[in-house]
């Protein structure tokens, strides 16, 4: 009831500025009275859900709320977010893609290997590279922070199954999941902390530019790849590194992080020819994207947001992917990465696979 009076109270007079619910919700519109929803009870549903939406200053009721059921119940309100060991917060489709609980079975993986496979060699004939890029995990990262339900011996997993494939039919790929756990005690600075699900920005940069060198190497042309300036180090965590913890909405924060943050410094523009790159991914290859300027480096780039939105980001265009002429673009291009991080290889290529195969192999004739 405190709560309440003094919420009603600071609406009719401002006194104390409140910080904004965060997360991905909309607020329910308001409903006309009529003869027809009031019977039906569509009138007194909409209009409780707006009642709710819309109390004066709603967040000073629901933080309390949500900090209550995190701090004493191990309960978080933010979608899939679950609570780990001295607050590290997870996801929980991460965490059961480490554990082996989403596996699709030996069978349907080996069925999209060999589809992918064939797609491979029909874009080496179009002289289009094809590289697939196992995007790290907190998951693999901290399993040692998983709740006490999660710990226990993973079984065949999505990931390790993949990769077994791909190195027998000769599929090219970079493992920077594999590689970040490896630099977990020696990297300086934080690649994952504990209130984001996304690696950090410092981890985003290393990512990037260590793709970058590997197309430079590959391609056999000069890469741009920035020179990275003075690293600032702030509590403020930026650029999504506390993307999980904000969505949360409690009162207090969870914990305290230093946050690493390295200045590019212009990149020397390139006299030769430059690589023209599509890349297909997921949220981990859009925050390379974006906070790593990977697009930068690349004459011609394109974005393929989960095959389902195409981003141009050197003409400054967006357009959905149904109806994009993907195949006729994609012979534009020398690169085709395909990255995404172990959550999402239930559905690798998100269509992709599936829809070029299909395009280029419409009798299915492809044999292996």
């Amino acid at each position: 009831m405190a709560l309440f009076l003094m919420a009603f109270i600071n609406f009719n007079n401002q006194v104390l500025h409140i910080k904004r619910l965060i997360g991905f919700s909309e607020s329910a519109t308001y409903t006309q009275l009529h003869w027809a929803t009031w019977w039906d009870g569509t009138y007194q549903n909409q209009t409780e859900k707006y009642l709710n939406d819309h109390v004066p200053n709603r967040p000073w009721l629901v933080r309390p709320v949500e900090q209550i059921d995190y701090s004493f119940f191990n309960l978080c309100h933010a979608g899939w977010t679950i609570k780990g060991k001295d607050n590290y917060l997870f996801q929980y489709p991460y965490t059961d893609a480490y554990i082996g609980a989403d596996f699709l079975g030996y069978d349907s993986l080996f069925k999209k290997t060999l589809e992918l496979k064939a797609i491979q060699d029909t874009l080496n004939r179009l002289h289009i590279k094809l590289v697939m890029v196992f995007s790290p995990s907190k998951a693999s990262f901290f399993p040692e922070y998983f709740p006490d339900s999660y710990l226990k011996t993973p079984g065949p997993t999505n990931d390790s199954v993949f990769k077994k494939y791909y190195d027998s039919l000769g599929i090219k790929y970079l493992d920077f999941d594999k590689w970040f756990v490896s630099l977990k005690h020696s990297c300086k600075e934080k690649l994952f902390n504990k209130q984001g699900v996304h690696f950090t920005t410092y981890g985003t940069m290393l990512c990037a530019d260590s793709l970058r060198r590997f197309l430079q190497n590959d391609a056999k042309i000069e890469v741009p790849i920035p020179e990275w300036g003075p690293v600032t180090h702030s509590y403020h965590l930026q650029n999504g590194d506390d993307d999980v913890a904000s969505e949360l909405n409690l009162i207090f924060p969870i914990a305290h992080e230093l946050g690493a943050y390295p200045a590019y410094k212009p990149m020397t523009a390139t006299s030769g020819k430059k690589l023209n790159l599509v890349l297909l991914g997921d949220s981990y290859a859009l925050k390379m994207v974006d906070v790593a300027y990977f697009y930068q480096s690349f004459d011609k780039f394109e974005f393929w947001s989960l095959f389902n939105e195409v981003v141009n980001y050197k003409e400054h265009t967006w357009s959905k992917m149904d109806g994009y002429d993907w195949a006729t673009a994609l012979t534009k291009y020398d690169y085709l990465v395909i990255a995404f991080t172990p959550f999402n290889y239930r559905a690798m290529g998100a269509d992709f696979i599936e829809k070029a195969y299909a395009h280029y192999y419409p009798n299915g004739t492809c044999q292996h």
